[in-house]
């Protein structure tokens, strides 16, 4: 009897007991073994009785294979040595070993032992990872083990057993799966029954409400309509679209997926629609109606959850006139600066067809939910030029409208149409007839409308004030000139011309609905384009400069002027007067606010026009106050104005009209709050103002005839001079100029190098035709060489009494907190032709004298020539009022026509007093034999020579040094 160890393995009874070779063998002498070989062959096997029990125990691999201690006397010894290569290639699939399996536990005699199974030990190998042997498979199983090694055996055993178990289990199909799991208990069967009638009930309560299921399923976009053809019933429309399915919309989750999944199995349908398609349109404001019937083709649909099938159609659609009308008039009514939320619903009966399915599915209902913005409710249309004839008693108008890309075709003929402005509660009221010219809109291509249209005179109605003050065309206007907007109402008018023209079901809907259209359109830019200031004239201008009391420039005015202004928009003779005229404007760049002015009291302007596009413009601007903000960019302005360059940034305009009274031919009515945005200055009137100003500064110097009434010395020192200077002059200008507090300083520059500085306080120039004088101070600076040259230089000029002397000036500021030098400082002009400065005449100078002075050196008026005793004597002129002025000659020629006559040097220091003085006798010496005997021949008479000198000049304790050229001096020669 077998017993268990510890570990578990089955152990052999105690008469066991080992050979000579160490292998343990059986002591059951008396009871053979019985053994058969196995027959070799495709499915042959060895039979052994049922009442063989097998008994197996688990050995160390590294122990040897037990064996049988006996064997039957015609079996061959089983040896260490035995040959196993016989056993070892029977095929697995041959052997077949069954038994009668017992309880572990029961006693088994050794009778009953037929054979023993010997298993090689396992705890030292690991299985393999595909094995199908099982405890279980070697209890039911027994196969005789032949005599050899057992690991090998076993790797035999167990790939036959793996390939006879795989080769059995196709027998274990579905069938057999079903057939045990369900029909081996009758509660399977019930519940298969269940789910079946569940799923059929579920398919038909989908199939009852797949209309309205299909209608939460579906989402549809509509990418875009094109109208591709117009007759008179509808319109043919090419659509592009998608449209698809989305389950999770379905409200009952339990619908949606049983959707989903009968989705997976159909695929693809064709919808075959049965009929029109009526679409009907709704949304806020706008009553839900029935507008139009479309014929919608076979449409393939993707049922599959997520899907998109892509829709590209052309259909006709005919419109429902009785429900457009009064679509349109509930569309008209909607504020178009809102956005709009509309409903399009498309409902229609179709068939749905498969490979295996057709059905009638019904009426199906599409929804679609858009909200329309503001900018796709514009009118599509802009107004590019506008011509306005003034010269019969209406107005006749000639206008250009741009239609913007539409994705359309449209081919109309002439049409007429009423035109009419909203009235005091907002209705149309009628204007006037406009005619349109043949016109064609092609897909995505801009197009233009020509329009001819007059207006008689406007309506009493539309010039009465409403509640809030303002007349219909006040608003008209207010909203055409700040918003630029022709806000208008067209009606198509009842003529055959017109019927013909458009299609019948367009024509009903146009001339029974007041269509609104708010046109844009550029106001400046259609009227004044091209138009220009060719010429202007400044009748009176006052301007006042306050005491500053902020850091804003602000500027007094009064203004009357003339101007011819060319605009090509307007046409005919008319008169127009606009009176009590308020209004404020601002003055920009870019952006940016640089300056403003508002009327105090009420201006006007008066245009005349007789000869075709020019009109005369007088315009009258009392009391306008200016407050400049930005002191840059207006110095700027006037400093390029001032030397005639090109304006890089022009300013811009901004007028808001409070009130104005029109007097015209049409209209006699009072206006208020116009507006007109970014008026700017043509090309071509900024080129007339650059050539009116071109030589201005000039001109203007030589028509003041400026005279040095008074010099005065008021400071000096080695390197600089002060002098207080009287002014004579005349105001050429119209106009007038006070500075109240800001002093007007510049510094003027010789040959591009800073000599001083004149400084006028509380300057005033009065608008009279009569001289008058101003006072200011000079600082003449020279602290650097370069200065001290330059100085040097332009006092011989001015002091040899020469012309075309030009000087640079630069505007500057008295202090750091003057309002009006921060303007100032942008002032440059670089090149100022002095005209030669005229000095006071002492009172007792003789007639002569004088005219002397005013065509001559300021400072050498006369010479005297004694010939005998070779001596000169000098007139001069001293300016200065409070200071002599010490001179020195250092060398001094008179030339006659080229001829040196005398010259005298080293001549000793000279004081001349203030006024005019006399010189003591100068010694000369006579340049050449010629230069004597033209004084012979000029004995007792005159002679008009040229006079250079080079002289050291001193002025209290300013040194200077000066060259002089005199031309047309008279020097009178006596004995």
């Amino acid at each position: 009897m077998a017993s268990s160890d510890k570990t578990g393995n089955l152990t052999q009874p105690k008469n066991h007991s080992r050979d000579t070779t160490g292998k343990k063998t059986s002591d059951a002498s008396n009871e053979p073994s019985r053994h058969e070989a196995p027959s070799q062959g495709n499915g042959g096997s060895s039979d052994v009785s049922p009442k063989t029990s097998v008994k197996g125990r688990k050995v160390s691999k590294k122990s040897p294979s037990p064996k049988n201690s006996q064997q039957p006397s015609n079996e061959p010894d089983s040896s260490a040595g035995h040959d196993t290569t016989s056993f070892q290639g029977i095929n697995a699939l041959s052997i077949k070993a069954t038994s009668t399996p017992k309880a572990i536990t029961q006693n088994v005699s050794d009778d009953e032992i037929a054979g023993e199974v010997i298993v090689p030990g396992t705890a030292s190998r690991q299985a393999r990872a595909n094995s199908v042997v099982r405890d279980e498979d070697l209890q039911d199983e027994l196969t005789p083990l032949l005599e050899g090694d057992g690991s090998e055996y076993h790797i035999a055993l167990e790939e036959g057993l793996h390939r006879h178990l795989r080769a059995s289990t196709p027998q274990r199909g579905f069938r057999a799966w079903f057939a045990q799991t369900f029909c081996s208990a009758p509660w399977c069967a019930s519940f298969v029954f269940l789910t079946v009638v569940v799923i059929l009930v579920l398919l038909l309560l989908v199939a009852r409400n797949l209309p309205m299921l299909l209608d939460q399923a579906f989402v549809s976009e509509v990418q875009s309509v094109s109208i591709i053809d117009m007759n008179d019933y509808g319109i043919s429309v090419h659509v592009i679209g998608a449209t698809g399915v989305d389950y999770e919309n379905v409200t009952s989750k339990l619908y949606g997926l049983v959707m989903k999944i009968v989705a997976l199995f159909i695929g693809g349908v064709t919808v075959v629609p049965s009929g029109p398609s009526k679409v009907y349109l709704s949304g806020e404001g706008v009553r839900k109606a029935h507008v139009v019937d479309i014929f919608l083709p076979e449409i393939l649909l993707d049922l599959i959850d997520h899907r998109v099938t892509d829709i590209d159609f052309i259909s006709e659609a005919i419109f429902v006139q009785d429900s457009l009308e009064g679509v349109l008039q509930d569309l008209m009514k909607h504020d178009r600066s809102q956005p709009l939320q509309v409903t399009l619903e498309v409902e229609f009966a179709s068939e749905v067809m498969a490979k295996w399915l057709h059905f009638d599915a019904g009426v199906i209902n599409i929804r679609e939910v858009a909200i329309v913005s503001p900018e796709n409710m514009a009118t599509p249309m802009t107004v590019e030029m506008i011509d306005l004839d003034l010269s019969n008693d209406c107005v006749a108008l000639n206008a250009t409208i741009v239609v913007d890309v539409l994705p359309m075709k449209l081919e109309l003929e002439a049409s007429q149409w009423n035109v009419s402005i909203a009235d005091c509660h907002g209705k149309p009221a009628y204007l006037g007839l406009w005619n349109t010219s043949p016109f064609s809109i092609k897909p995505n291509k801009l197009s233009s409308i020509e329009v001819h249209g007059s207006i008689p005179k406007v309506p009493e109605y539309l010039l009465e004030k409403c509640e809030d003050g303002e007349s219909p065309f006040n608003k008209f206007l207010s909203k055409l000139s700040s918003q630029n907007t022709l806000d208008i109402f067209v009606l198509a008018a009842r003529t055959k011309q017109t019927a013909h023209s458009l299609p019948k079901w367009l024509y009903r809907i146009l001339t029974q609905t007041e269509v609104n259209l708010n046109m844009p359109v550029d106001v400046l830019n259609v009227f004044l384009k091209g138009g220009l200031i060719s010429n202007y004239t400044i009748r009176s201008l006052d301007l006042k400069v306050p005491r500053a009391i902020s850091k804003d420039l602000m500027i007094e005015g009064n203004c009357e002027l003339d101007a011819l202004l060319y605009i090509p928009a307007i046409k005919g003779n008319f008169d127009l007067s606009l009176s009590n005229w308020t209004s404020s404007v601002n003055v920009k760049n870019g952006n940016s606010t640089v300056g403003s002015a508002s009327t105090v009291q009420s201006s006007s302007l008066t245009l005349d026009s007789r000869k075709g596009n020019e009109t005369n413009v007088l315009g009258v601007f009392d009391k306008w106050n200016y407050i400049i903000t930005d002191h840059d960019y207006v110095g700027q302005w006037i400093d390029r104005l001032l030397n005639g360059q090109v304006f890089r940034y022009c300013p811009l305009i901004d007028a808001d009209v409070a009130e104005v009274t029109v007097e015209l031919s049409l209209l006699n009515t009072t206006l208020k709050d116009l507006s007109l945005h970014n008026i700017s200055f043509a090309d071509g009137s900024l080129e007339n103002l650059i050539t009116q100003s071109d030589g201005f500064l000039d001109n203007l110097l030589l028509l003041m005839n400026i005279s040095i009434e008074d010099i005065t010395l008021l400071n000096s020192d080695q390197n600089w001079m002060q002098l207080g200077v009287q002014v004579g002059l005349n105001n050429p200008l119209p106009m007038s100029l006070h500075l109240d507090e800001d002093a007007f300083v510049f510094s003027f520059f010789f040959e591009d190098i800073l000599i001083g500085n004149c400084t006028f306080q509380l300057l005033h120039i009065p608008r009279t035709k009569d001289r008058f004088k101003v006072e200011g101070t000079i600082l003449v600076d020279c602290t650097t060489f370069n200065m001290r040259n330059a100085a040097e230089k332009f006092a011989s000029l001015i002091l040899s009494g020469a012309g075309n002397i030009t000087v640079g000036a630069q505007g500057e500021s008295a202090n750091d907190s003057s309002v009006f030098g921060k303007l100032m400082k942008h002032i440059h002009v670089p090149m100022v032709h002095l005209p030669r400065l005229s000095f006071p005449n002492p009172e007792d100078c003789s007639k002569a004298l004088q005219q002397e002075l005013t065509r001559s050196s300021p400072f050498l008026l006369e010479a005297t020539i004694h010939v005998f005793a070779s001596e000169v004597e000098l007139l001069v002129f001293n300016p200065v009022a409070n200071e002599a002025i010490e001179v020195k000659i250092l060398l001094c020629q008179a030339i006659y026509e080229g001829e040196l006559l005398a010259y005298a040097d080293n001549v000793e220091t000279m004081k001349v007093e203030p006024g005019i003085y006399k010189t003591k006798r100068i010694p000369y010496k006579v340049g050449s034999g010629m230069g004597t005997d033209i004084l012979r021949r000029a004995l007792n008479g005159e002679l008009v020579v040229t006079v250079k000198s080079d002289m050291l000049i001193k002025i209290d304790q300013f040194v200077g040094q000066v060259l002089l050229q005199i031309d047309g001096v008279t020097a009178k020669v006596r004995i």
